[in-house]
């Protein structure tokens, strides 16, 4: 039988204490989530959420004398949830798009429940339940807009016409893209040998590029269309990321060079 409250102090302990409990129940699926995300970009944030994770758990559990042993089942409902969902899927992509949503949904749970203790723990000038609450929203709004940012620009960038086709065009054109570099690397007469710049490439440079592979990839599509305003505005509209001065000139270079098939030139 659940303890009876009688006041605000008991309160404030058995909030403190499932929240901590959701910390550690999300801090326990994020390796799972991890290894099942096919986006590197992805599984790198996922990285720095779950070392974030573990020191924030750590850092609140010195203020809980006794955590709870059960997280709320909102948070194991999602979890679980989201696991059983991606077992069912069979692309890559859309298991990335569904740990999207799965983390999106517990951080934003997650980032209410803190907010919802901070006021309590002002009112009983509890400071160091305070400051772990405002360095776990920090964390979670952080962790939450860049995992907006890996979708946009990573993931729901792919349009429904995307096929195997489009893959294994853009798989080669990456390849062009990269021997290119080094060659440009070399006239300038920079070092551009070893695996390190090699590595520096990929991430970097044009292959790594979502709006430069949005550009060649819809210019592959939309073979009746020339690069103008009216294509311009066309694709800016369903483009899933920030349209800015960068995006569309990285965007307009990966639409000529599906055209032509001219060697691509770092700015």
């Amino acid at each position: 039988m659940s303890k009876k409250m009688s006041n605000l102090e008991e309160l404030f302990r058995v909030e403190l204490a499932a929240l901590l409990a959701d910390e550690r129940h999300l801090l326990e699926a994020l390796p799972l989530f991890r290894a099942a995300a096919g986006n590197q970009v992805l599984a790198e944030l996922l990285t720095r959420v779950e070392s974030d994770a573990t020191r924030l758990f750590e850092s609140g559990a010195t203020a809980v004398s006794k955590p709870d042993t059960n997280s709320r089942r909102a948070v194991r409902g999602i979890i679980e949830e989201g696991q059983r969902r991606i077992k069912n899927i069979v692309d890559a992509n859309l298991v990335d798009v569904e740990l999207v949503t799965i983390l999106q949904r517990l951080l934003g749970y997650q980032i209410a429940t803190h907010r919802s203790l901070l006021p309590l723990a002002r009112v009983l000038g509890q400071s160091d339940v305070i400051l772990f609450c405002e360095t776990a929203l920090e964390s979670k709004l952080s962790a939450s807009d860049q995992l907006s940012g890996v979708a946009l620009h990573q993931i729901y960038w792919r349009a429904a016409w995307w096929s195997p086709e489009d893959a294994g065009a853009w798989e080669r054109v990456k390849t062009l893209l990269r021997d290119d570099w080094q060659r440009t690397k070399e006239h300038l007469g920079m070092s551009g040998g070893d695996e390190s710049s090699r590595e520096s490439f990929d991430t970097d440079s044009l292959p790594g590029d979502p709006a430069f592979r949005y550009g060649f990839t819809t210019g592959l599509h939309y073979r009746d269309r020339e690069w103008d305003e009216d294509t311009r505005t066309y694709l800016s509209s369903r483009y899933g990321g920030l349209w800015d001065d960068r995006a569309e000139q990285m965007i307009e270079r990966g639409f000529r060079y599906s055209r032509r098939g001219e060697p691509v030139r770092q700015a």
